[in-house]
C-alpha cells in the first residue's frame, strides 16, 4: 500500500503556495507528492486575506482543495 498521495491545490495563478509553512511554488501546481495524513495548506496573494485550510492526504489518492480568496480590506490602493 503507498503511503504517498497527491494534493492538487487549484486557485488564482501566482498565488503563493505553502506546505506545512514551507513555500512550495506557485500556482497552478500539478498534483504534489505527499506523505499521507494530516497537512496545513495556505495560499496568499497580494491583496487578498490569506487562505487556508488543513487536509487529509491517503495514500494512492489525489485530494483537491481550491484557494477561495476574499479581497483584504485593510489594503487599499487609494494614497
Amino acid at each position: 500500500k503507498s503511503h504517498i498521495g497527491r494534493l492538487l491545490v487549484t486557485g488564482p495563478a501566482g498565488s503563493d503556495l505553502y506546505l506545512d509553512g514551507f513555500g512550495a511554488g506557485r500556482l497552478p501546481l500539478e498534483g504534489i507528492p505527499m506523505n499521507e495524513g494530516e497537512h496545513v495548506v495556505r495560499v496568499e496573494k497580494s491583496g487578498m486575506k490569506t487562505w487556508s485550510t488543513t487536509v487529509n492526504i491517503t495514500g494512492g489518492k489525489t485530494t483537491e482543495v481550491r484557494a477561495l480568496f476574499e479581497v483584504d480590506k485593510s489594503v487599499s490602493d487609494t494614497p
